[in-house]
């Protein structure tokens, strides 16, 4: 609820600017456009 509104106004200030799902729930955090496309590959669109 207004935790999340709040974080939401008021970001951490980082580096990270893309996020891909993993299968296990977690989340992998790039930095550049590249390291994100390479971690969609990896963790989206590989198979089992």
């Amino acid at each position: 609820g207004a935790l999340s509104l709040q974080a939401a106004l008021n970001p951490a200030h980082t580096e990270y600017l893309f996020f891909v799902s993993k299968k296990d729930t977690t989340h992998q955090f790039s930095k550049t456009v590249q390291e994100h496309n390479r971690a969609v590959k990896q963790y989206q669109l590989k198979k089992k």
